[in-house]
């Protein structure tokens, strides 16, 4: 698993229960034997196919135990997925900061020209950790908000494809105009 961004394009910051583990059957359960919905899984490879420099960053729970971090590369592999380019660090109470972790996250980083969120919770952003700045409002503009029995669907995934379009059309703009 690597650790910076420095030179990836896309980045997927993503939740993993209530996005790819929607069904009891497989939200918290022990680690080494989660497994993701056939569903929010094909959402993700076809978002993985479409936007070709894809990168993910665990911004979930599972995030904060060795295993779990090792069973998401593992199920990543399994579905022909790159590894994970890192986690977001934990900054609060689970969910209390989510937002603050991924702009810590891109900040520490080198950032990326596009990046989209997909959780089923708020993306929380304090005044300490950048509320109200910049990058909270871009933030805001690239989160994806899943339900929990439900998970990523292909409209969650199209929805996400758009954002992603949209930021690196504005970069190229930006570039052009300098």
């Amino acid at each position: 698993m690597a650790e910076k961004g420095e030179g990836v394009e896309c980045i997927l910051f993503c939740d993993i229960d209530g996005v790819l583990c929607c069904s009891p059957q497989s939200m918290y359960q022990l680690p080494g034997r989660r497994a993701w919905d056939s569903g929010p899984v094909e959402a993700l490879q076809y978002l993985f196919r479409e936007v070709p420099s894809l990168r993910m960053v665990l911004s979930s729970s599972w995030r904060a135990k060795r295993a779990n971090r090792e069973g998401v590369d593992r199920l990543l592999a399994e579905h022909d997925l790159p590894p994970l380019l890192g986690v977001t660090p934990r900054l609060s109470e689970e969910h209390a900061a989510r937002g603050s972790e991924i702009l810590h996250w891109l900040d520490s980083n080198g950032g990326a020209r596009a990046f989209v969120a997909i959780d089923d919770g708020e993306l929380i952003v304090s005044s300490c950790f950048g509320k109200g700045t910049e990058a909270h409002s871009r933030l805001e503009k690239a989160f994806v908000r899943t339900r929990k029995g439900e998970g990523l669907t292909l409209h969650h995934a199209d929805t996400a494809i758009r954002m992603y379009r949209q930021q690196l059309q504005s970069d190229n703009h930006m570039g052009e105009e300098s």
